[in-house]
């Protein structure tokens, strides 16, 4: 399974959401840390993407680490028919410094959890909301805009 390929994501889970056993278990057999409803009408992937600066490497040296970042898809709550699953993709970054070990789903919350045992959770709605910002602004936002916004996904209302 190539988890790289939005394309090929948004079809499989369109087809586990509509019932698919085989859709379903490609989905449950994802290597990254993701997490999936139960229902399968939401999917959370984390993905390795380019390289960015970290400043905080030794001797003035400056660290250039993978960049991760969730990706997002969501099929539509309430379609009229098995081609009308229209899903939805986004992608949030995860800060250099979280490195995210396993992702949980419960209570229509996704919870990132890091190598490091950090807990950060909310609705998809929250996250999306909370890190909309630096996806927008992406070539701008800086290192502490991503960590605040990601660490701020709790708190939203």
């Amino acid at each position: 399974m190539n988890p790289y390929n939005n394309l090929y994501l948004k079809k499989v889970l369109g087809s586990a959401f509509n019932g698919d056993t085989t859709s379903q278990k490609i989905l449950l057999s994802i290597k990254e840390p993701f997490s999936v409803s139960p229902d399968f009408s939401t999917l959370v992937v984390v993905i390795r993407g380019r390289a960015a600066e970290n400043h905080e490497g030794e001797f003035g040296k400056e660290l250039y680490l993978s960049r991760y970042h969730a990706e997002i898809y969501r099929c539509k709550e309430n379609p009229v028919s098995h081609q009308d699953v229209l899903i939805s993709w986004t992608y949030i970054p995860i800060p250099l410094d979280f490195q995210v070990a396993k992702i949980h789903y419960n209570e229509d919350k996704f919870c990132f959890i890091s190598a490091d045992n950090e807990h950060v959770s909310g609705t998809l709605d929250k996250i999306i909301c909370s890190m909309l910002n630096s996806v927008i602004y992406s070539n701008d936002v800086t290192e502490e805009q991503i960590k605040k916004a990601f660490f701020s996904i709790e708190n939203r209302i």
